[in-house]
This record gives C-alpha cells, structure tokens and sequence, in this order.
C-alpha cells in the first residue's frame, strides 16, 4: 500500500487533444465550423468523393435543381494539401474578420461571397455552353469548389480597407496591398500549372463587396443583433461566438502589448509587408463611390446624417487601424480588455441560462 506522503503520479496529457483544445480556445465559432467541415470533406474522400455531390456543376444545378452545391460547394475538399492551405490561411485570417464584424455577419458574408461566385460561374459557363455548339458539354460540366472561391474573396476584401500606401511580400517581391490577391492569384496558378476560373470570380467578387457595389448585400448591425436573438439563438451561446461587446472592429489587428513582434497579420505562409507614411494611409475618401472603412457592415447615408446609434455603425474595420499585412497601430482598447469584455458576456449568458434551469 501506498503511504499517506507518497505522491500520486497524474496521467501523461494528449499533447493531440491539449492542441486540439488550444485551437478550440482561440478560434472564434464560424471559422472552427469551416475548417472542421473541411476535415470531414476531406475524411469522406477516403470513402467516396464528396465532389461529386457538392461541387458546383452547371449540368446538375439547372438540369436536375440542386441548388445546394451553390452552397455547399466551398467546403468540399478531398486532397491533402488543400486541407494544410486551408488550415495555414484561413485560421488567421478567418479569426480576424471573425472578431472585427461577429460570427453572425462573418458566417453570412461568408454564404453570400460563395454563392455570388458560384452563380457568376454558372451564368458564365452556360452563355458559353450556348454559343459552343456541340462542345458546350464541356462548360456545362465544369466544376468549382474548394475554400479558396471564398478566400481569394475574402483576401480581396481585407486588401482594399487595408491602407493605400502599404505593401506585402510574396516570395522574394513587395506587392501593393492593392493588387495583392491579383499577385497571389498568378502565383496560384503558375506553381498549379492552371488558371482556375472561379478563383478569378471570387477576386471580382471580393473587390466588388470592398468597393461598395454590393452594398445592399451586406448584413447590417441591427440584423445580425435581431438573428442571434432569434434563429441563432442556439448558436449564440457556444464557446466561440463573437457578438455584442465581443466584436471588437479594427482592433482585431492589433497585437497583444506584451507579444515582442510587431509583424503584422498576413497569410502565416508569407511574410509582413511594410508600412510607409501612416500618416497618409488614414485620410479617407468620402467621395461617393469610394471604399470606406468599414463597409462590411451596410449604412445608409441617412443613418450617418442622423447620428444613428453605434449599432448601425459600420465596424470593420472603423478606422485605418491594423489590417492584414500592415504595420501596428494604436488602438484604444487592447487586447486584455477585449478578452475581458468576452469573459464577461460570457458570464451573463450563463447567469441568464442558471436563472431559467430555476424558473
């Protein structure tokens, strides 16, 4: 028998499950769910190929009414490597845009940026289907899937609210944050061997949303608050999702004070550009038309005039703060105070959830 001062050896932990739990901690809900998707994707490809059933093919979609695959078809994924690009880009940079807008606006920008892509490849595969002749069999069965149709959107999106002035290195080249994704996009296909054509759409559609053209697409504040207390109610209260005080707009770019690295935050696989003239980079064009910060959001013109509350307040990202790739800039809430806010909105959902257990 063991004596009462003898030490009781604990359990080796799972350094599998310890990452796992991590990752869970620091990843806001909507992104955990598509890169958890894409896992399953890429699982079921051992089995049978989820392509087949979820892609984006003209054919199927107008001919048979499945309608889905124009959802659905960004999170198939049945390679390997996909799987590891998926996970190197879209962690970061999903947990940004996640935490400056909320998971509801986040998860829907998501939805629309996938389907207008995929309705673009559809309308463009069919007009050339139609004046192909007897080769037009060859567009009606082409395919578009794949995370990137929403990535490269997304890319897109962040580069343009990023400022003007800064630029990103890819490989051994500094690009404008301009023409950045046009840069990747290139890069994309020469080391595949092949231009994909709906990475290309996802580009024009990621520009389109960033310049204002698709501004009554965009979730509004007021909205997002009335769906997560209505139908995403369920997910409202999961560990992860980001909402009410926990958005914290720009300020998602802004590093921990007590992290030694002033890096900004750029696709992990490429390094951070540099910055010139922040002075510069923070006037804004209000002519009409222009990009404006935070216009992920959409504002009328009316509710600006009238000093509307902050709920109908574009929040991502507000100011010339910190976007992906650019140099550190001051913030008037840090990080600490941000996961604080999060804690506590997290305890009163908890109190309300114990309140009703005893009603």
């Amino acid at each position: 028998p063991h004596s009462p001062n003898s030490s009781i050896e604990t359990p080796p932990t799972n350094p599998f499950l310890t990452a796992y739990e991590a990752w869970v901690a620091k990843t806001p809900l909507v992104t955990r769910y598509v890169l958890s998707l894409q896992v399953v994707s890429y699982l079921c490809s051992w089995i049978a190929n989820p392509s087949f059933a979820l892609s984006t093919i003209p054919e199927f979609v107008i001919f048979h009414f499945e309608f889905y695959r124009l959802v659905l078809s960004p999170l198939v994924n049945t390679k390997i490597i996909s799987l590891i690009f998926a996970f190197v880009s879209f962690s970061e940079a999903g947990q940004r845009l996640e935490q400056s807008m909320g998971s509801a606006a986040f998860g829907f920008l998501f939805i629309c940026m996938g389907v207008l892509t995929n309705t673009a490849f559809l309308s463009i595969c069919c007009t050339l289907a139609l004046f192909s002749g007897d080769s037009g069999n060859v567009f009606m069965y082409a395919s578009s899937s794949g995370l990137w149709t929403v990535l490269f959107g997304m890319i897109s999106l962040e580069c343009v609210k990023a400022p003007r002035n800064t630029s990103r290195p890819l490989l051994f080249a500094k690009v404008p944050v301009l023409y950045y994704p046009v840069a990747l996009y290139i890069f994309f296909a020469l080391i595949s061997g092949s231009f994909s054509f709906p990475y290309l759409i996802s580009l024009g559609v990621g520009y389109a949303y960033a310049f204002g053209y698709l501004e009554r697409l965009k979730l509004t504040p007021a909205k997002a608050k009335q769906w997560e207390e209505t139908i995403l109610s369920n997910f409202h209260r999961r560990e992860g999702w980001i909402g009410g005080t926990s958005i914290v707009g720009s300020d998602a770019w802004v590093e921990d004070p007590s992290s030694s690295s002033g890096a900004g935050s750029v696709l992990p696989m490429f390094q951070t550009g540099g910055t010139n003239n922040h002075a510069e980079s923070r006037r804004v064009d209000h002519s009409p038309g222009a990009p404006r910060p935070g216009s992920v959001f959409r504002t009328g013109a009316a509710a600006d005039s009238s000093g509307a509350s902050s709920l109908d307040k574009s929040s991502f990202p507000e100011s010339s703060g910190r976007a992906l790739g650019s140099g550190t800039t001051a913030s008037r809430r840090t990080v600490a105070e941000t996961r604080a806010a999060r804690l506590q909105a997290a305890l009163e959902r908890q109190a309300e959830r114990n309140n009703n257990a005893e009603e």
